[in-house]
């Protein structure tokens, strides 16, 4: 805004009018950059052991060990073996939306955990995606209000 000087009418009925584009515009770029802040969290939560998942079961471990898949980030590397979940995780964006998601069936198990079907072996959620987004989220106000603020400057 300009203070100091006198806006006419006509002037400012043609910026409101211009306000929904760049508003558009402006929270486009604000919601490419918190899908990407998320999908980089969302990537660097695999492999990192953190306080809030449950430890791995010990036959895990062996088996992660054994096969030559633990050691590289933490002791147990949860979530990780060859890679190819966290390479799966995308981040994207739509009007309004930012969307962090993966196309690898495994990452719907870690997130949201299996039941134990007849005896079979049980997943406890570990929700790295939905964690991202939560860290992620003064972010998206911060870059939200900057859009804002940016689409008003006239």
């Amino acid at each position: 805004m300009t203070f100091g000087m006198k806006m006419t009418r006509v002037t400012a009925r043609r910026r409101l009018e211009r306000l929904p584009q760049r508003m558009a515009a402006e929270m486009e770029g604000a919601t490419e950059d918190i899908a990407r802040r998320m999908r980089d969290t969302a990537k660097g939560y695999i492999g990192r052991e953190r306080t809030v998942w449950p430890p791995l079961a010990a036959s895990t471990v062996e088996e992660k060990l054994r096969l030559g898949y633990g050691g590289q980030f933490s002791a147990t590397d949860p979530l990780l073996r060859r890679g190819d979940m966290k390479e799966s995780i995308e981040g994207r964006s739509e009007p309004m939306k930012s969307i962090v998601e993966s196309a690898d069936p495994v990452a719907a198990w870690q997130e949201l955990g299996t039941r134990d079907w007849h005896g079979g072996q049980h997943v406890p959620p570990r929700s790295f995606i939905l964690d991202a987004a939560r860290a992620c989220g003064l972010y998206a106000l911060y870059r939200a209000a900057q859009a804002i603020r940016a689409a008003m400057r006239f």
